[in-house]
């Protein structure tokens, strides 16, 4: 395998985000973390969502393990409670819930930080940035990405705020966010790189 195909762990963080990045479902789960339990119905009325699109958006944030539904004769309740199976699903959530809650995110802010990871070559810059500074050159290099695609997936990590680019230098570096929800995501990208 090379560096520019996707490694075999790193489609979790990549996919979850992807799937969170997406205001309705953010709103859903939003909903969730304020109130839980809830069936389709009272989510969909809570947010002014049809039910058929509110449960499959409660279908999707199950299968990402950050909701759980639970039946009782032919209803079912969601509530948002990760699955245990899936540590990262844990963290992430946990994270989700002191943004909202702590912190006053809005699906806005969340969706600005999700974006910045819904692709795994994103994850694999922000990796090789972990402990220095690189040129284009050399994330190149390291990557094995091409120059146009390098930079697209660069410009989205700085515009979210996780990549700074030195001009100066011609040099790209790693930022450090103190809020929950950046540290949360850096700490599943570095432990992706371990694996």
């Amino acid at each position: 395998m090379t560096d520019s195909q996707p490694p075999i762990l790193l489609p979790t963080l990549w996919r979850t985000c992807r799937s969170l990045a997406n205001k309705c479902r953010l709103e859903i789960l939003a909903e969730l973390i304020r109130l839980s339990p809830q069936d389709v119905s009272q989510v969909a009325g809570a947010l002014g969502l049809s039910e058929a699109v509110a449960s499959q958006y409660l279908r999707h944030l199950n299968a990402r393990g950050l909701i759980r539904a639970s039946r009782s004769g032919r209803f079912v309740s969601y509530s948002a409670t990760p699955n245990p199976t899936l540590h990262e699903s844990a963290r992430l959530l946990n994270a989700l819930r002191y943004a909202i809650e702590k912190e006053k995110a809005t699906p806005d802010d969340l969706f600005s930080h999700l974006t910045a990871f819904t692709h795994w070559r994103r994850i694999q810059i922000m990796q090789r940035l972990a402990t220095d500074e690189c040129t284009a050159t050399e994330l190149m290099t390291r990557t094995g990405i091409s120059r146009s695609a390098l930079m697209r997936h660069v410009k989205k990590l700085i515009a979210r705020g996780y990549v700074f680019h030195d001009k100066r230098k011609g040099s790209y570096r790693r930022t450090s966010r103190k809020d929950a929800m950046s540290k949360t995501l850096m700490k599943l990208v570095m432990q992706q790189a371990q694996t």
